[in-house]
């Protein structure tokens, strides 16, 4: 069977109805039709144009889940609602236009349609839902409109071809991996409504340049910005209280930073391999700088850590190779293991009375350090 004219008596199109007719390649839809159910044209490989009339308000799960011959698509303004992956995997899909009748997007509704390159989205939508466009590889920009106020979790994820966008000034957060691999993605602008921004929210993406973060965020996950390697400058905001785990990591055209007054922690890994920083100070708000929190900047030379601080943890500094001088306040009690281990050009460093353990390998291979005082307030010497 190639082609379906469906009689003007059905009203609902049921689960799984046409589920893998590979050969169908068109179909007419009557306007009786309310409902086209979970699965309806479920693998229906074939099926190259379908026009859903204007009397369908519901388009169910995974409807046309893998229809990768659908070039475009219409869903008209009775519509309210769009499943669970109702058009994943939609291969050929290029363009788009949703219903001005539509809140909100059905989880992975058009997951993985790589030729999807123009979406518009009506003001209707308040919700963007879960991994919705993730991995359509052709789109370049989208408009997001102003009613929109979440942006789920993996919303655009390998995006590769987008370029810019803008958050509408309703959104309050964005989820984690919302932007993960958005590899050409250049200029995003955060709305000053926003306060926070999730786990690996824009992980890899490595064309961002610079990107400003509002007085509002309160809160930045790990790896938010791991791996942005053309990100030059950020500013952390005064409400952060915390940088999340390798928040920065592989950043390495970062060069500038600066850390607000209201953050405690730097966590693990937070600036590792950022190895274009080349100074940074740290506020004396922070009391604590978490493993490896500094590793492989090969260009710091210039840190002052403040009296806040009471340890530092294993690896911090290692490998920050052109570290020539360090003053460890003495509200420090600890130092980690391999801490400070291959600061090449460090010369200079003076330990404290107030520290009790230096950790395994804590100056291991540094080779321009010729003397060092341990105070006698050392009870502990790693290997």
């Amino acid at each position: 069977m190639s082609s379906l004219v469906i009689p003007d008596s059905v009203t609902s199109i049921g689960d799984g109805a046409f589920s893998g007719c590979t050969s169908l390649s068109s179909v007419v839809i009557p306007n009786s039709v309310t409902s086209i159910e979970r699965g309806a044209f479920w693998g229906c490989t074939s099926l190259r144009n379908i026009v859903i009339p204007d009397s369908v308000t519901s388009i169910g799960n995974c409807a046309f889940w893998n229809c990768r011959s659908l070039t475009d698509i219409v869903i008209p303004d009775s519509v309210t609602s769009i499943g669970f992956e109702a058009f994943c995997d939609c291969l050929s899909l290029s363009s788009l236009v949703l219903s001005d009748g539509i809140t909100s997007t059905g989880r992975f509704a058009f997951n993985w349609c790589k030729s999807l390159a123009e979406v518009v989205i009506p003001d209707s939508v308040t919700s963007i839902g879960d991994g919705t466009f993730e991995g359509c590889k052709s789109l370049k920009s989208l408009v997001i409109p102003d009613s929109v106020t979440s942006i789920g979790h993996s919303a655009f994820k390998d995006c590769c071809s987008l370029t810019d966008i803008v958050i509408p000034d309703g959104v309050t957060s964005i989820e984690e991996r919302a932007f993960i691999g958005c590899w050409s993605l250049r200029s995003v602008v955060i709305p000053d409504s926003v306060t926070s921004i999730g786990y690996y929210a824009f992980d890899s993406c490595r064309s961002l340049t610079d990107i400003v973060i509002p007085d509002g965020v309160t809160s930045i996950g790990g790896y938010a910005f791991s791996g942005c390697s053309s990100l030059s400058s950020i500013v952390i905001p005064n409400g952060v209280t915390r940088i999340g785990y390798s928040a920065f990591s592989g950043c390495d055209s970062l060069s500038e930073i600066v850390i607000s007054s209201s953050v405690t922690s730097i966590d693990d890994w937070a600036f590792s391999d950022c190895r274009s920083l080349s100074e940074i100070v740290i506020p004396s708000s922070v009391t604590s700088i978490g493993d490896s929190a500094f590793y492989g900047c090969d260009s710091l030379s210039e840190i002052v850590i403040p009296s806040s601080v009471t340890s530092i943890g294993d690896s911090a500094f290692y490998g920050c190779r052109s570290l020539s001088k360090i003053v460890i306040p003495s509200s420090v009690t600890s130092i980690g293991d391999s801490a400070f281990s291959r600061c090449d050009s460090l010369s200079e460093i003076v330990i404290p009375s107030s520290v009790t353990s230096i950790g395994h390998h804590a100056f291991f291979a540094c080779d321009s350090l010729s003397e060092i005082v341990i105070p006698s307030s050392v009870t502990s010497i790693g290997d």
